[in-house]
């Protein structure tokens, strides 16, 4: 048997995002984004005459899109750096059924902190 539209992938989606710290391990997590940024930091646009609040590192789980495999999942970000400047920006990551996180692409900008 067969029972097609039993399965809400949006509120599923929602539900993910909402309660990723209890399945996945936040500070680790942080750890990971701190040095995909300091590796790809050199690829992030500089936007002058901007300001903002200094601040600790800060993430967000924005996006879980289910495959075959198991999941691609967007982490935005805010990362402080040297110079009074902070990253901000979104790593593509890959969570596999077996549990491993691989990365895809960081993407992002640099700003200056008033």
């Amino acid at each position: 048997m067969e029972i097609k539209n039993i399965f809400n992938k949006q509120k599923f989606e929602e539900l993910l995002i909402t309660k990723w710290t209890h399945f996945l391990d936040g500070s680790n997590l942080i750890k990971v984004i701190n040095d995909l940024v300091l590796q790809n930091k050199h690829n992030f646009e500089l936007i002058p005459n901007t300001s903002y609040k200094k601040k600790g590192t800060q993430i967000m789980i924005s996006r879980f899109q289910n495959t075959e495999h198991g999941f691609i999942i967007w982490i935005d970000f805010l990362v402080p750096l040297q110079n009074e400047q902070v990253a901000i920006g979104t790593t593509e990551m890959f969570l596999l059924s077996n549990g491993i996180l691989s990365h895809s692409k960081t993407l992002g900008n640099i700003y200056n902190y008033n």
